[in-house]
């Protein structure tokens, strides 16, 4: 995009400011070694939400990122050999929810291509993200008992006139039904398929 009366030439999508932006809801669907059938979405009242957690989060946050936090609140996600793949799910022009093609693919140590897609670059509009969790760990339920994570993360602003470096600590309390934290909601009633 070119801008009248400069020489100012932008491309691409525009840095957000994760301080000034107020950050949205993204509904995650997760399933243990397969992705949740098309056919399980029938409207937005009837979902499989046993297996739903709800990240607010930023158009700007990677599969590296969303996958991160899905560590926090599934144990055979952190698994050394695990991985994420990922799938937006959406109605069509009928009503009926489709599962889209594969979005990316996550590990949960090494790097890969994929790590770091936005949702921005994905064209994210508010659709349902179904997550395949591939995992050789065995899926174990939570205690009753809480857990206390924390999470610093730091990120680099840049507004076009100064960078500045953002910092989040964010503080998550695990418990069998809920998990929440100051910057990162996970709300859940279980995780695990």
């Amino acid at each position: 995009m070119r801008h009248h009366g400069s020489n100012i030439q932008t491309t691409g999508p525009q840095p957000i400011n994760r301080e000034r932006v107020c950050p949205l809801l993204l509904r995650v669907f997760l399933k243990m070694n397969a992705f949740h059938s098309a056919s399980e979405f029938k409207s937005r009242t009837s979902l499989p939400e046993s297996d739903e957690i709800k990240l607010y989060t930023w158009r700007n946050a990677t599969l590296k990122e969303i996958s991160e936090l899905i560590k926090e609140v599934n144990v055979p996600a952190r698994h050394r050999d695990s991985k994420m793949t990922f799938a937006f799910v959406s109605p069509d022009s009928h009503g009926v929810y489709k599962l889209s093609a594969p979005l990316g693919c996550v590990h949960a140590i090494k790097k890969g291509d994929d790590d770091q897609k936005t949702l921005d670059s994905l064209n994210f509009n508010f659709q349902y993200l179904a997550v395949n969790v591939e995992s050789n760990e065995p899926v174990v339920l939570q205690s009753d008992s809480n857990t206390t994570t924390s999470i610093t993360d730091s990120t680099m602003i840049d507004d076009g006139d100064e960078t500045t470096l953002s910092t989040t600590t964010t503080t998550t309390t695990t418990s069998t039904a809920t998990t929440s934290s100051a910057d990162v909601d996970v709300d859940t009633d279980s995780i695990n398929s």
